[in-house]
């Protein structure tokens, strides 16, 4: 058994409340409403935006030059589509209310 599969198997109900959530579900099939993807897609950016701020803090720290070419541009590079498919897709759907 895999180390994902054994996480799998101890969390085992978290993990069905994760990929059932009805959330997922209507991601999948196409039914959720506009609204919600496009809550969605503004949360993932803002997501992508700090995880790429605290990768690029883990190469900063990296101790050894080799620890940073090792895996710095990896996280970022995949970040990067991410966020210009989630780009793309806001604006397809219009403008975004901002938060004050």
């Amino acid at each position: 058994m895999s180390f994902f599969e054994r996480l799998k198997t101890a969390a085992s109900a978290e993990w069905r409340a994760y990929t059932e959530h009805p959330f997922t579900h209507a991601l999948a099939d196409g039914s959720l409403t506009e609204a919600a993807f496009r809550h969605y897609l503004v949360q993932d950016y803002l997501f992508l935006i700090e995880f790429a701020r605290a990768y690029a803090l883990c190469v900063y720290k990296s101790p050894k030059l080799a620890d940073m070419r090792r895996s710095g541009g990896r996280p970022l590079g995949h970040s990067r589509h991410r966020d210009e498919s989630a780009c793309e897709a806001l604006r397809r759907l219009g403008p975004v209310a901002r938060r004050s």
